[in-house]
């Protein structure tokens, strides 16, 4: 999918962290105009991949009954290129969850560079608050099928969570 920017989430402690990686494809559409000569990824991507990251985790947080949406971001980061072929370790830690709002501090690394980082806020909305109620269930087959994409089930084997 066009913008989901995980590839997989590889660790997940509820309440706290998440770990998740991304390999960035040469052929990324981006690439053609950001920038020709000089592919660069752009920030505000690395930002959506850190705050997927910090999504997943307040949504399993909160036993998927609540989705984080990114409302805020403070003290972005950018310290080093991402380009084509880097492999990227996106991790999110929890601040603080409430029902209504979370906040996370998320860093991307490639090998063992930091290369971004943010404080990231969240409005949390129930899951089942959607459009239209005929919607609902759009929406938690839309998340079953992108948690267990990223590996998600597997993770949370032990915690009876799913979406």
């Amino acid at each position: 999918m066009r913008f989901v920017l995980l590839d997989k989430l590889l660790e997940l402690e509820l309440g706290r962290r998440s770990l998740a990686c991304k390999r960035i494809a040469a052929d990324e559409d981006y690439f053609a105009d950001h920038f020709p000569g000089r592919p660069i990824v752009p920030g505000v991507l690395l930002i959506e991949s850190m705050a997927q990251c910090g999504a997943w985790l307040i949504a399993a947080s909160h036993r998927f009954e609540r989705l984080g949406v990114l409302g805020m971001v403070k003290n972005a980061r950018f310290r080093s290129w991402v380009g084509p072929g880097d492999l990227l370790h996106i991790e999110s830690e929890l601040l603080s969850l409430r029902e209504e709002r979370a906040r996370t501090r998320a860093t991307v690394q490639v090998g063992s560079k930091l290369v971004a980082s943010a404080e990231l806020y969240y409005l949390l909305w129930r899951s089942g608050d959607v459009a239209a109620p005929e919607d609902v269930e759009i929406n938690r087959s839309w998340l079953r099928r992108i948690w267990a994409e990223l590996g998600g089930p597997e993770l949370l084997a032990d915690e009876g969570n799913a979406p």
